[in-house]
């Protein structure tokens, strides 16, 4: 039961990582196409980097 638990916790974490990741790729998509400028840019990339470093992290 405990297990069962903890597996579906873990699971929805990595699925809530996971989405922020493509929540920074699809930011950084519209950032590029509308050329909002350097700031945000920057932004959806330290998104992704920040979000697949924690990931990583988290699966150790």
């Amino acid at each position: 039961m405990l297990r069962q638990i903890i597996s579906l916790v873990s699971g929805s974490v990595l699925f809530l990582g996971g989405s922020l990741v493509v929540w920074g790729a699809v930011s950084l998509g519209l950032a590029i196409r509308e050329q909002q400028g350097c700031a945000q840019i920057a932004s959806a990339i330290s998104t992704i980097a920040r979000e697949a470093d924690w990931m990583e992290g988290y699966r150790r």
